[in-house]
């Protein structure tokens, strides 16, 4: 294995992807990795790889500081680099925004997909919410707010924007993402939410 040297053994999920897996479970991190991450790691090295772009999983390096990162997918093309971070399991805001600094500090922009919702959105982490399945295809969902709930992975309409998680990488990948405040998307239709509250003094 890549991630950490062990012997590995060829298997084949229920949906009939081959893939490798640790022969022995012992320490390594990605041992546990589910076939929706995997799923998900294949879907952006080929999209990557489509889009022009070189790509490989579990690819590692330090900071200038010496910290060790390791990057589900981390793709170049010329100077650019960018590393997508697959988080299926629950990860709180500052392990993230401390991981993003590595990829920052490294030189990598980070690209998050998290399959719980309620992370920041602030320019400096680009990333969407998993919704959908396998069985049914995944999607990307664009929060709304940061107080977006787990629950609200089955409601689309609750999101800013809902589409394919294919469409999301390729557009990511042909470098059509942006980060957009308000004020900034002058001219754009918009939805906005306005919350009251009745505050005895």
């Amino acid at each position: 294995m890549d991630c950490c040297s062990a012997a590995v053994v060829l298997k084949r999920s229920s949906r009939g992807t081959k893939f490798f897996a640790h022969r022995i479970a012992g320490p390594c991190t990605s041992a546990d990795e589910s076939e929706e991450h995997r799923h998900l790691k294949m879907m952006a090295v080929e999209i990557a790889r489509s889009s022009g772009w070189q790509a490989a999983t579990e690819v590692g390096g330090t900071t200038p500081t010496g910290e060790p990162w390791r990057a589900d997918v981390l793709a170049v093309k010329g100077n650019a680099k960018v590393a997508i971070e697959i988080q299926w399991s629950g990860q709180t805001n500052a392990e993230t925004l401390r991981r993003q600094e590595q990829y920052r500090l490294s030189g990598i922009r980070g690209l998050w997909l998290l399959r719980q919702p309620g992370f920041p959105i602030v320019h400096d982490l680009p990333a969407a919410c998993i919704g959908g399945s396998l069985a049914d295809g995944f999607q990307a969902l664009i929060p709304a707010h940061e107080r977006m709930l787990a629950r609200h992975r089955r409601l689309p309409e609750s999101w800013r924007q809902a589409l394919p998680m294919d469409a999301f990488l390729r557009a990511a990948f042909e470098r059509r993402l942006g980060f957009l405040t308000p004020l900034e998307a002058v001219g754009e239709n918009a939805t906005i939410v306005v919350e009251t509250a009745i505050a005895d003094c």
